[in-house]
């Protein structure tokens, strides 16, 4: 009888979070969307999913990227990082109020960011989007 090839190990996720942040240090996208997705799959951790959804966004695709900012929330509500992306997507789409609501909440979490300033500006941006044309 023929011996039985044994199942492919589960890869190590503590290489392949580094190897994900790695990448994504290194702006090297394909890497950020394999290693970290690989690594997300493994333990539903916020922060990756952030790693992903800046990747997506990146690359020019901001539904994948709102989709996985989304996902960085339903791990961890108070990543605020997550709400950035929710909003600069929802900005890109033309959803003044969700993406106001997200900037919002990004503010609300981290109110003393390095950016903060940039996104209270944003608001007024997002507002005049969120008003329906007269």
């Amino acid at each position: 009888m023929a011996p039985v090839a044994a199942a492919p190990a589960a890869p190590d996720l503590v290489q392949l979070e580094k190897t994900c942040r790695d990448a994504f240090g290194q702006k090297r996208h394909k890497d950020v969307l394999d290693n970290c997705a690989r690594a997300f799959e493994a333990h539903a951790s916020g922060d990756l999913a952030v790693l992903v959804a800046e990747s997506e966004l990146d690359i020019g695709r901001a539904a994948s990227a709102l989709t996985w900012a989304q996902k960085a929330v339903a791990a961890d509500p108070n990543i605020a990082d997550a709400y950035v992306f929710i909003g600069t997507a929802e900005q890109q789409a033309g959803h003044g109020q969700a993406a106001r609501t997200a900037y919002l909440k990004y503010l609300e979490l981290a109110p003393e960011a390095p950016d903060a300033a940039e996104k209270r500006a944003l608001l007024e941006d997002v507002r005049k989007l969120a008003q329906p044309a007269k």
